[in-house]
């Protein structure tokens, strides 16, 4: 076979190591293990922040480029840099960088790596959709989903590659671990609004709002961004409730969880939750949306699932939630999301995908 060289189009332009730049470095280090090369596209910001470092220390072809999604600029930008690199795969991840991507090597593989929901409910989404996936994504474009019933949506459009779910994975390094955990109210509630109405917490604020009406009950704890400021300025003005504490965004995550007391997904869409699966991995009891997005975290001990936006029944699980969390079911959970969630795991099944598809591979 001939020598790959992996072209990575990366649409992502988070300022913290997260997650996700834990698993491009876990990819990257797998790659080279089989002597795969590798080169990489970011939007131009990416080359400010911290993280980066990381990953120029393990490769040198990194090229930053204005984030124009979508765009002819774009296109004409990626083309020119793989090109020049001969690169002869492609994988694109996140969205924005996947529609250049395709277009510009025709006649190559591409790989379009999703790590958000696709939307084949609406009938104006599914109709783009359809044209994305079935128009777009023509000849050698393959499809990974970081969750099954993205990959299960993604299939129902026909594509010419069916889409495979890899889930995505934790940097369990980042997270401390309770021996076990017992909770007294107020409860310490932690959400995370980075899109607030997304996330759901409009449906949590009505919740503790009803339940601290009648006794101090809990308080919250939002890890916040500018969406999320926006929105609670609009919703409360100057006049935020005491039991609220908005906490700027850190890199530092074991924090947040270490402080908290149980943590909410009130998401109404998501295609995997990073958050909801680092709180069950610290030791925290967790309570999540009956969204597909979430479903995998039924499997797990002291989880708890709601009505997607319905107050009264996040209400009925924070009533009803066990407050004494045990050392075997703490190691249970722990030992099914290593098995499930780790890095290791998850480069080795992306990097098996890429042999694959270099290899013939057609499904």
């Amino acid at each position: 076979m001939e020598e790959i060289i992996c072209g990575f189009t990366i649409s992502f332009n988070g300022p913290y190591y997260s997650n996700f730049v834990a698993s491009i470095i876990s990819l990257e280090k797998n790659l080279k293990s089989r002597g795969i090369k590798t080169v990489y596209v970011f939007p131009s910001e990416v080359k400010e922040f911290g993280w980066i470092y990381y990953l120029e220390n393990l490769t040198d072809k990194i090229y930053y480029i204005d984030y124009a999604p979508h765009s002819i600029k774009n296109f004409v930008q990626i083309r020119k840099i793989l090109k020049k690199e001969r690169v002869n795969i492609v994988y694109s991840r996140m969205s924005g960088w996947d529609f250049p991507s395709r277009l510009a090597f025709p006649f190559l593989p591409v790989i379009w790596h999703m790590d958000y929901r696709v939307n084949v409910v609406d009938k104006k989404r599914r109709f783009l959709n359809f044209i994305k996936f079935r128009l777009l994504g023509f000849g050698k474009t393959f499809h990974i989903a970081s969750s099954m019933p993205v990959a299960d949506a993604i299939n129902t459009l026909k594509p010419k590659n069916r889409a495979i779910s890899i889930p995505n994975s934790l940097d369990f390094s980042r997270l401390n671990i309770r021996a076990e955990h017992s909770i007294s109210k107020p409860y310490k509630l932690l959400i995370f609004g980075w899109l607030p109405i997304v996330k759901g917490m409009d449906t949590v604020l009505d919740a503790v709002t009803k339940l601290n009406d009648k006794e101090d009950f809990c308080k919250l704890l939002i890890s916040s961004q500018p969406f999320t400021e926006e929105y609670m300025e609009e919703r409360y003005g100057d006049h935020l409730p005491a039991f609220i504490r908005m906490i700027p965004p850190t890199d530092n995550v074991s924090e947040l969880y270490d402080e908290a007391d149980i943590m909410i997904s009130a998401s109404r869409s998501e295609s995997f939750s990073f958050c909801l699966a680092e709180a069950i991995y610290s030791g925290l009891p967790v309570i999540f949306s009956d969204i597909e997005g979430t479903s995998w975290a039924r499997e797990f001990k002291d989880a708890y699932e709601f009505k997607t936006a319905d107050t009264e029944d996040l209400i009925r699980v924070l009533n009803t939630i066990k407050t004494d969390i045990t050392e075997d079911e703490i190691r249970f959970n722990r030992d099914l999301m290593q098995k499930k969630y780790s890095m290791d795991a998850w480069s080795n099944k992306i990097n098996n995908y890429i042999l694959e598809i270099m290899n013939g591979f057609k499904d």
